[in-house]
């Protein structure tokens, strides 16, 4: 956890007035309260101190009104754990800690307290004046955008106020603030969009831009937003908990060709699974049912599964069977460094770029995103165009990774004609280069064990003097009864019983 906590008041740290407030307006009667790891040792002192202030208001009815803490989230904890919460019955949650304010599917009321971490905002002030007198004079910078984790939103307008009175007036600020998921100005990252902030314009290669990010240097949050702000050149990290100030270049060009890597893995691969981590993001269905039209079109075979809390051992149990792996998840969710992970991992709109051409532009246009939402946006009729027409460049495209050709939204049958004017030649033979189709189904065919079948009649064994015999088919038998340190067949149990 980030500082100390038991130094402050932590009826101020968990804004223990604004969440009985809350409760007591909209009448409440079963709260969830869900917190990180970091502040379950809390969770007494929070639970009696929302208690006691709601109980003297009397809102709640006798023996109903009941508090619930949320501990193992089923996803992330950065993440609405509406699960749990629907597990006993709660009608509204409490969220605590750092979030990636995703927009959801349910309507479950919802209170995000970002918990008020502690911030020196005269320290940061005399840092930063130093640090942009160095840096500030290397050229002409055009935009600066302010980024704050979710436990400095509190303090984020006044630390504006302050950058804005120290950055020259040539420099426009962006402050990207905290936003209400479901809110219906526009956001980028769970943040309010600035006046005057257009993303195309921001991406122009002429304007130099740097970001100001206040938080934790190994945030979710950081890398997400190189990615979506491709353009920015250099990146100020202020770390609040040490009161000192990173200043690196952007290495946003990097992680891009390692996307496109990934991407073209995507493309060369030939079974896909779909990891669906955060089930309560909107437009959760409408991801899955569109990725799953794209593999089809694409010749894919697809295995869906829901992992939950994703690691490397469990998507390595399936590592035999899927080629490339597409996680669904929330923003924070994405998995940008996947060196641990048995194969590639991509997201949802990585996935709708490998397989959809519509969409074969999007480095041009700047437009990567964390947002599955956003790939249902873009029709999907110029795939089912390609697939009828079956033209020469959609038949075989060069893999750029294995330099292998292979086939793309053409026609899927092995024995369709072509009518392309090639015959037998005058020795009988034929001259037509032919290619030998192999789908997602042959990889499971050509495995040794394909699970358990039924071979009743055909098990067949060999002797010690080397005649074959037939076996009786495998019979079906009741196991142990009762439980592992006392099993009714045991022998200290009839001894127990006498």
């Amino acid at each position: 956890m980030r500082g100390s906590v038991a130094s402050i008041d932590l009826d101020t740290f968990f804004e223990v007035d604004r969440i009985c407030s809350w409760i007591l307006s909209n009448k409440f009667q079963r709260t969830a309260l869900q917190l990180p790891d970091e502040l379950l040792e809390h969770s007494f002192h929070l639970v009696e101190a929302v208690e006691r202030r709601v109980e003297s208001a009397g809102t709640w009815e006798e023996q109903r009104g009941r508090l619930y803490v949320l501990a193992d989230t089923s996803y992330r904890s950065c993440c609405l754990d509406e699960i749990a919460a629907e597990h006993v019955a709660c009608d509204s949650i409490v969220h605590f800690g750092d979030a990636c304010l995703s927009a959801r599917s349910s309507s479950i009321p919802a209170l995000y307290v970002f918990c008020r971490h502690p911030f020196e905002l005269e320290k940061f002030v005399e840092q930063f004046r130093i640090e942009f007198s160095e840096f500030g004079i290397e050229k002409q910078w055009d935009d600066c955008l302010l980024l704050c984790e979710a436990a400095y939103t509190h303090i984020q307008n006044s630390l504006g106020c302050a950058i804005s009175r120290i950055l020259p007036p040539s420099i426009r600020l962006f402050n990207f603030e905290a936003s209400e998921p479901n809110s219906p100005s526009s956001s980028i990252l769970g943040r309010q969009v600035p006046d005057g902030f257009v993303i195309d314009q921001f991406s122009e290669k002429k304007r130099h831009s740097f970001l100001l990010f206040v938080g934790s240097t190994d945030s979710p949050l950081l890398p997400i937003a190189h990615m979506t702000f491709r353009h920015i050149e250099k990146t100020i990290v202020y770390t609040p908990e040490t009161g000192q100030f990173n200043v690196s270049d952007t290495l946003t060009n990097r992680m891009l060709l390692r996307r496109l890597y990934l991407i073209e893995r995507l493309r060369d691969a030939r079974t896909v699974g779909l990891v669906v981590g955060a089930v309560a993001l909107r437009g959760c269905r409408e991801a899955v049912a569109r990725v799953r039209k794209l593999c089809e079109m694409a010749g894919k075979k697809l295995y869906v599964m829901y992992i939950g809390k994703l690691n490397e051992a469990k998507l390595s149990n399936f590592g035999i069977d899927v080629e490339v792996f597409v996680l669904l998840s929330c923003p924070f969710g994405i998995i940008l460094d996947g060196t641990k992970f048995c194969r590639p991992i991509l997201s949802v709109f990585e996935a709708a770029v490998a397989l959809d051409p519509a969409q074969s532009n999007w480095l041009a246009e700047m437009r990567w995103t964390s947002d599955i939402e956003r790939i249902s946006m873009v029709d999907i009729s110029c795939c089912n165009k390609n697939k009828k027409e079956g033209t020469d460049e959609d038949v075989g495209l060069m893999s750029l990774t294995s330099g292998n050709i292979r086939r793309c939204y053409g026609p899927t049958s092995a024995d369709e004609e072509t009518n392309d004017g090639i015959g037998p030649t005058m020795d009988g033979t034929s001259n037509t280069k032919q290619v030998m189709e192999y789908t997602a189904g042959d990889h499971f065919a050509m495995r040794s064990w394909r699970g358990l079948e039924d071979n009743s009649g055909n098990n067949f064994c060999i002797s010690a003097d080397g005649v074959t015999e037939r076996q009786c088919p495998c019979e079906l038998k009741q196991g142990m009864d009762g439980i592992a340190t006392r099993y009714v067949n045991e022998p200290f149990n009839s001894d127990v019983q006498k």
